[in-house]
């Protein structure tokens, strides 16, 4: 299928639910750790090796703080739930497909062993020394390809039941015929480098040297969805509150939108305009100011005055404006998608494959719930796990520890 990764990408993340079922009401045997699951009779442990190298290799992966002997934190109990309930699916599902006569060998996933060992060639002694320096057991690359392995036949077999056909498809466009239905106006999409300090000078030259680049890079041939997202991955965290926010496509209907043909007459009739009212502004005032909250509102003039110059000038579709332009949050790289001088309707033919994958994964997440809840049932899958207070630490102590143990 075309859309395989994305359909794994969605399965994988469906492990991160958390299921909380009643207790398996089974005594522990001794050096066995905390029980998490049963599987056919099977009881499956907190310290079963491959909970535990997955669990390592996980919190390695997301850089995860480590438990201390005072401290266990949130990202770390989700972690183990995350990694057990893994483990105990990837089990049930390689289960399942055995009595369909599909294995998972060593001898038979050696090519990709190989090349996953290979991805640790950089690390200190090569993959060996990585295994060994998170105390991985040596079955670890095999159990993570054989993942893999696993998860692609798993929803290899799901996919099967989300196919769509063309009068699926038709009847999905014409109940969501609006989202089809095109107004007058223009559609433009942008990318912000935010400024958190409009008065920094020092940053504010180099958002706009950075905008002046990825405009060099977008014109050279780099994709601009690609150089969104990775200015959006750049600048993401809770000081940049505007970089995902205003990076984006957007829509100027017919009545927002002005032809501005001469920039440079419409800034001087901004300028025109102020001086008339007499309207103080001073970009290094008190930013409680008025001379700076003027100051800002004739930034936000000048804007929408360059932007629409820059949707005048620049009208092929996928045009790159020439260059960035300064908003009171940052500099904006535009790029002009389409003008719609009347009312259009995008054709069924244009969208039915995209409808289709729509289709199939709102299947997909329905037809996984509906395959677990058969594989529970048919191996008498039976979850134990505590409960967890997330108002107490001591809780959340417990919850990890007993977990992992």
């Amino acid at each position: 299928m075309n859309n395989l990764k994305k359909m794994a990408a969605l399965f994988l993340a469906l492990t991160m639910v958390c299921l909380a079922f009643a207790s398996c009401g089974k005594k522990p045997q001794e050096k066995k750790g905390t029980p998490v699951a049963i599987v056919d009779g099977e009881i499956i442990y907190g310290n079963d090796p491959e909970i535990l190298d997955y669990l390592a290799y996980y919190v390695w992966m997301n850089e995860i703080e480590l438990p201390t002997d005072d401290k266990i934190s949130y990202n770390y109990t989700m972690a183990v739930t995350h990694c057990t309930d893994s483990v105990i699916w990837y089990k049930i599902y390689e289960k399942e497909l055995a009595a369909k006569g599909i294995t998972f060998s060593e001898k038979k996933l050696k090519d990709e062993i190989d090349k996953a060992k290979s991805f640790f060639d950089d690390q200190d002694g090569g993959y060996e020394g990585f295994r060994k320096s998170l105390g991985l057991s040596k079955n670890f690359v095999y159990n993570i390809v054989k993942y893999e392995a696993i998860s692609k036949e798993i929803i290899s077999i799901i996919s099967e039941k989300c196919n769509v056909s063309d009068e699926e498809a038709l009847a999905y466009f014409n109940e969501h015929i609006s989202e089809y239905t095109h107004a007058p106006g223009i559609v433009y999409d942008a990318i912000l480098l935010e400024i958190l300090d409009m008065q920094d000078a020092s940053e504010v030259a180099a958002k706009k040297a950075e905008a002046e680049e990825y405009i060099k890079k977008i014109t050279g041939g780099m994709d601009f969805d690609a150089a969104r997202e990775e200015v959006k991955k750049k600048y993401s965290g809770d000081k940049y509150f505007y970089t995902g926010f205003a990076s984006g496509e957007a829509t100027l209907a017919e009545g927002e939108y002005i032809k501005v043909d001469d920039l440079d007459a419409e800034k001087k009739a901004i300028e025109e305009m102020m001086a008339e009212k007499n309207i103080k502004i001073d970009a290094n005032a008190n930013k409680d100011s008025d001379e700076y909250k003027n100051y800002e509102s004739y930034i936000n003039s000048l804007y929408r005055a360059e932007l629409m110059y820059a949707l005048t000038t620049a009208t092929k579709s996928g045009e790159i404006y020439s260059k960035p332009i300064l908003s009171t949050i940052g500099y904006v790289v535009v790029k002009n998608i389409k003008h719609n001088e009347t009312i259009s309707f995008t054709n069924f033919g244009d969208v039915k494959d995209e409808i289709k994958e729509t289709i199939s994964g709102e299947k997909f997440d329905k037809e996984v719930d509906n395959y677990r809840e058969e594989m529970i049932k048919k191996y008498g899958v039976v979850f134990n796990k505590t409960d967890v207070n997330w108002q107490t630490s001591e809780s959340e102590s417990t919850t990890a520890t007993t977990a992992a143990n």
